[in-house]
């Protein structure tokens, strides 16, 4: 009885081998296209890890947007005061 078990078993693990790449070949799908990478010199293209990304507007609105928030909790909450004036500076610095 045990042998007839692993005899099935076995029958419908080989079966399965057969019938998925079988069944992925029968069913006329394309395979899916790689994504190209996106060339360095696409003028679209932001390199997070290039050294001038301290000058990407993105990343200093990005930023400015942070130092709002902190002054506005300075303003309400008196939290986060020397922060934010230190942000405020940074952030002056870089233009």
């Amino acid at each position: 009885m045990a042998k007839d078990r692993l005899k099935i078993v076995a029958a419908l693990l080989i079966g399965a081998g057969i019938a998925f790449p079988a069944g992925l070949w029968l069913s006329g799908e394309p395979a899916p296209e790689r994504s190209q990478p996106v060339p360095a010199d696409d003028p679209g293209h932001r390199r997070a890890f290039s050294p001038t990304v301290l000058r990407d507007p993105h990343f200093l609105a990005e930023q400015r947007k942070g130092i709002e928030a902190l002054e506005r909790r300075c303003r309400e909450a008196a939290e986060f005061c020397t922060e934010a004036a230190e942000g405020r500076r940074w952030l002056a610095e870089q233009r």
